[in-house]
């Protein structure tokens, strides 16, 4: 059962799916792939390509999508688009009952996957007691220790 708040909130999402952290920010990664998601979650894949699309143009060669389109790094927002391009993909682009002429983001899939996999968090020796920063995982920014928040975000998308 849908709520007008929540129609109301996904209106504004289809109007403008590439989204920053505030009105006045440039668009960033992480409110762009959640809004394709609560797009996509929502049954509105054409609403949610423009997001998808920016997503993808974003990418980096090396797979990674970075949280900010003006820098290349941090790139621990690679889990979300993967997430979004995944779940495009297997709940409209590759069932047989799915709109015609929808793109493909199988190569970004791709890539980004490629990108996760060979990602993780440096074992750096600390003392600091409830933080082990020994695990191996994924980190918020290459080159430091792993965190539970990303590497959380890479296992569901991966």
């Amino acid at each position: 059962m849908s709520t007008p708040w929540l129609q109301n909130a996904l209106a504004q999402l289809a109007k403008n799916p590439v989204q920053g952290y505030n009105a006045t920010t440039s668009a960033a990664a992480e409110p762009t792939a959640l809004a394709a998601l609560a797009l996509l979650v929502h049954r509105q894949p054409r609403q949610a390509l423009p997001a998808l699309q920016w997503l993808a143009s974003k990418q980096l060669p090396s797979g990674a999508v970075p949280v900010l389109e003006e820098q290349d790094e941090p790139c621990w927002t690679t889990s979300l688009a993967l997430m979004a391009w995944q779940y495009y993909h297997a709940e409209y682009r590759d069932r047989n009952d799915s709109p015609t002429q929808l793109p493909s983001f199988e190569r970004q899939t791709e890539l980004a996957i490629r990108w996760s996999l060979a990602m993780r968090g440096e074992i750096i020796d600390s003392d600091d007691v409830g933080h082990n920063t020994r695990l191996t995982g994924w980190p918020w920014v290459a080159g430091t220790h792993s965190w539970l928040e990303p590497t959380a975000l890479h296992v569901i998308a991966l």
